[in-house]
């Protein structure tokens, strides 16, 4: 469904007379990029491969004339609209792919002959630039969402209950007013303490660090190697009650089929056949890898008087918070399972992290 063109600079060669209203004009009229300070791109009711554009929505894009002069045009719609099928939306294939990225794009449709305004249309892609058939000229980045790497299963009361790999986990779409300040791949937004939390156990390390599909667990390493790690991409390990709140609706009581390590991230189930997602769509927090919390407590199991954390200082008896159990810890494991006994910097290969980030307020 095409958006209509709202607002347009003077053009005499299309008939359009007036006040010419430039870029820097256009800019005062418009001063956001949108008239909306809300989500915009929201889930679709009962449609897990559909989502709605909420209606009051105007988005501009700068297109350049054939001398080049820059003209902003604002798209938008009064009332919602419903893409039911957003796979015919892609640029490429025809489904979509589990556990994937997916971008949503504003593209230019030039004018047809008889009609001087431009008008423009909604595509979805896995290229995070711009989608195949344009260009960064003729497309503009507006939101994205990530689609659920495995089927969920019948799990009684589980929000997700019943969805299959390829559909899109609601939690996670994000758009230009409603986003993480970190990049937003691989996150759900937590709406009970607003906050943006990654889908899966980190993978890779410094700025390489992800939240993927199918990555290798980052583990064996200090709290403050993953802290680090996270902050080199926007990111923080969760602290306590957030962990308890995105965890909810995860496997209580029970850790990874086979109980023994993942080795890799996300589609797991559990010793009972149940698969480890939560309400939110968090994939292995309880039963995988215990996963390092924010913040430190006083301990007392450290040997040595002051032990040096990596070079960068000294830390005398201070433990960190650990939480969800490790692949063998079966009743123990669950969103509020917790140790605190462990210095900073243990290492062991059952210990992993997983990143949050703030929501982002345009100033």
């Amino acid at each position: 469904m095409a958006l209509n063109l709202l607002i347009w600079d003077k053009n005499a060669d299309a008939g359009i007379v007036g006040q010419s209203v430039n870029q820097k004009i256009m800019g005062e009229l418009m001063p956001s990029y949108l008239t909306r300070e809300e989500q915009f791109i929201r889930p679709a009711n009962n449609n897990p491969r559909g989502f709605i554009l909420l209606g009051g929505t105007y988005i501009s894009m700068t297109v350049k004339d054939a001398d080049e002069t820059p003209r902003n045009l604002v798209f938008g719609s009064p009332v919602d609209t419903e893409y039911k099928f957003v796979e015919q939306l892609l640029d490429d294939g025809v489904a979509f792919q589990p556990g994937k990225d997916y971008y949503v794009y504003l593209v230019l449709q030039e004018p047809a002959e008889a009609q001087p305004l431009y008008t423009a249309d909604i595509k979805v892609s896995l290229n995070s630039t711009y989608p195949q058939g344009y260009t960064a000229d003729t497309s503009r980045k507006i939101g994205g969402f990530h689609t659920l790497c495995a089927n969920v299963g019948t799990i009684d009361g589980h929000p997700l209950s019943g969805l299959l790999a390829g559909d899109i986990l609601p939690a996670s779409f994000w758009d230009l007013s409603h986003r993480p300040t970190c990049q937003p791949e691989g996150m759900v937004y937590v709406k009970e303490l607003d906050f943006w939390c990654d889908i899966y156990l980190q993978s890779g390390s410094g700025v390489n660090t992800k939240s993927v599909f199918g990555g290798t667990t980052t583990d064996s390493q200090t709290q403050s190697q993953h802290v680090e790690d996270l902050f080199r991409v926007g990111k923080m390990p969760l602290q306590d009650e957030e962990f308890q709140c995105a965890a909810e609706g995860s496997n209580q009581g029970t850790n990874i089929q086979n109980s023994a390590d993942p080795v890799t991230t996300g589609g797991h189930v559990d010793t009972a056949g149940r698969r480890m997602v939560s309400n939110y769509g968090l994939e292995d927090c309880c039963g995988a890898l215990w996963q390092w919390l924010a913040g430190w407590s006083y301990g007392s199991n450290q040997t040595a008087a002051y032990v040096s954390d990596g070079g960068k200082g000294q830390i005398y008896q201070v433990n960190a918070l650990l939480a969800g159990g490790h692949w063998a810890h079966s009743a123990i494991c669950g969103s509020r399972a917790r140790a605190a006994t462990n210095s900073r910097l243990y290492v062991y290969a059952d210990c992993g992290c997983r990143g949050r980030a703030r929501s982002r307020v345009e100033r």
